[in-house]
């Protein structure tokens, strides 16, 4: 027989079972308070929600022997020299076009508002808006070449990042070791020269 006086009603393990419902509460309340807080900086951060997704990929490589000519969407000309490939992304903010081998030229449509980056890996990368220009890759760093307006080299973390700008006429060529050399030139950068 059970004994009706309170201090048996809390002692029974039925009761105890019971009792920690608030704690549980609690917790719900600092995940729901931390996804709250998590939305609200990243809608800071990224107010639209969409900038690195891109609206245009495409992955090109040209045969051994053989150069590929192919236009992007917003005009501008790409061609990949012998043995060479390069996937290119167009974001919203920029147009990227990332070189894995060999050697690219590149005329840039100057309608865009939106930078034209050639990332070269951890080697650096080439900034243009606008212009006529080559890329090539080496075993021991890159080369650029500018026929038409000018670029922007950077090489180095982004907590050191160097910027070399390079104008029509020159040629850079960028060691592995982050050093860079510039000379003059007069070869058309689409030609693979």
């Amino acid at each position: 027989m059970s004994d009706p006086t309170p201090a048996a009603a809390a002692a029974s393990p039925e009761r105890a079972s019971r009792t920690p419902a608030r704690p549980r509460r609690r917790g719900r309340r600092l995940v729901l308070g931390a996804a709250i807080a998590v939305t609200v900086v990243s809608l800071i951060l990224d107010p639209l929600g969409w900038r690195d997704v891109p609206w245009f990929e495409s992955s090109l490589a040209s045969p051994v022997g053989e150069t590929l000519r192919e236009t992007l969407p917003d005009d501008s000309l790409l061609v990949l020299g012998d043995d060479s490939a390069a996937k290119v992304a167009y974001y919203v903010s920029r147009r990227n076009v990332t070189l894995s081998r060999g050697w690219l030229g590149v005329q840039v449509d100057p309608r865009s508002n939106s930078p034209f980056i050639v990332s070269l890996g951890s080697a650096g990368q080439v900034r243009a808006t606008g212009t006529r220009f080559g890329v090539r890759l080496q075993d021991d760093g890159f080369s650029v070449a500018v026929r038409e307006g000018s670029v922007e080299i950077r090489t180095g973390p982004w907590w050191d990042r160097h910027v070399t700008r390079l104008y029509a006429g020159g040629i850079a060529t960028v060691a592995s070791d982050e050093t860079v050399s510039v000379r003059r030139h007069d070869a058309d950068p689409l030609e693979g020269r």
